[in-house]
């Protein structure tokens, strides 16, 4: 789940987070400072706070599902749910949470099946 409203600059979450490094007063204000003009010109212009909490939620999702490979384990990210109904059946407060992605996790029962890839001179430019 994406964090919506805790993640506004401003918020006691964004001011406990930079608050946790234990840095000096003026310090940590110089941060939550670049923290909302980073928000303000670098997200806000392009996206809303969902689709920016989204894209921290992926950062996370590809590190325990790289972890999860790295001991044998199989996973697969899932988008094709109704958001909404997710949402209400586990009682998610959508204005401050939204459901970003679903996993699953396990072993699979057979071989894998081979992997249609396209050539990677297709996909990648070197410059």
């Amino acid at each position: 789940m994406a964090k919506i409203a805790a993640v506004e600059p401003g918020t006691d979450y964004v001011q406990h987070i930079f608050g946790r490094r234990g840095l000096p007063a003026d310090a940590q204000q110089a941060y939550l400072e670049r923290y909302a003009a980073h928000n303000a010109h670098e997200i806000q212009p392009y996206m809303n706070t969902f689709a920016w909490s989204s894209k921290q939620c992926y950062l996370a999702l590809a590190n325990m599902m790289t972890g999860a490979a790295s001991l044998g384990i199989d996973s697969c990210p899932i988008e094709g749910f109704s958001k909404s109904a997710v949402e209400a059946l586990l009682a998610i407060d959508p204005q401050q949470y939204g459901v970003v992605a679903a996993v699953t996790f396990g072993y699979r029962a057979g071989e894998q099946t081979p992997r249609l890839r396209q050539p990677l001179a297709d996909l990648v430019e070197y410059r």
